[in-house]
């Protein structure tokens, strides 16, 4: 057996540079529905506090040295995905394999997170904890789905339209979801454009999640 060789190329940063990380399906999906808001300086003073709290790994602090420590940092980064670090401490929220994230730069626009999942982590002695991130898309927004059932009633299910690293069209869905590789559906995008879809296979799947590959002849490279 032989290990398996990196493709991208690793860059270290040596600078600090903080960062905005939203874990878990529930808060990314929350950030998709808020930015695709149309009164977007509204959402954006009604999230400063989430905003906030999501460059830091800890809900609550001990102490204003804290507050410090517990920022995100990016270690370094690839095309691929990227390596984020901070201090554990008794208040950090908890972190899991597989979980679905967003991310962007502290001092960027929120509008354009981008997608991943964590792929490891790594706890040393000090209280660090590194984070892996596999980079999904380079470009993301909620959209809702529908299947024959779901129009015939009026009803549809939140999904995470994105565009991979290769600009391939994939579908981000609840794992709860019972669809199937093949099925026709109608996809509603985020400025109110509604597109006939049909799914191709499952390209990944973890517990909070699945993508699907996405076919449609009405999507376009972004």
């Amino acid at each position: 057996l032989k290990h398996p060789k990196r493709i991208q190329k690793r860059h270290p940063v040596f600078k600090e540079e903080a960062l905005r990380v939203y874990f878990g399906k529930q808060a990314v999906m929350h950030l998709l529905h808020d930015i695709s808001d149309p009164d977007f300086q509204r959402v954006l003073t009604e999230r400063k506090f989430i905003d906030a709290l999501a460059a830091r790994s800890a809900t609550l602090v001990d102490d204003d040295t804290s507050q410090v420590t517990t920022r995100w940092t990016i270690v370094n980064f690839s095309a691929s995905g990227l390596l984020i670090s901070t201090e554990e401490t008794a208040f950090s929220s908890p972190l899991k394999i597989g979980q679905l994230v967003a991310f962007s730069p502290a001092n960027a626009d929120i509008r354009k997170p981008t997608i991943a999942y964590v792929n490891r982590m790594n706890r040393s002695d000090d209280k660090r904890v590194e984070v892996a991130l596999a980079r999904l898309s380079n470009h993301v927004e909620a959209v809702v789905v529908q299947n024959e059932k779901d129009i015939a009633k009026h009803t549809g299910h939140a999904a995470v339209l994105i565009q991979d690293l290769y600009s391939h069209w994939q579908l981000i869905v609840d794992p709860a979801q019972k669809i199937n590789p093949g099925d026709p559906m109608k996809l509603i995008r985020s400025n109110g454009d509604k597109l006939p879809v049909r799914l191709g296979d499952i390209w990944l799947a973890k517990s909070e999640f699945t993508i699907y590959e996405l076919r449609s002849s009405g999507l376009k490279e972004e």
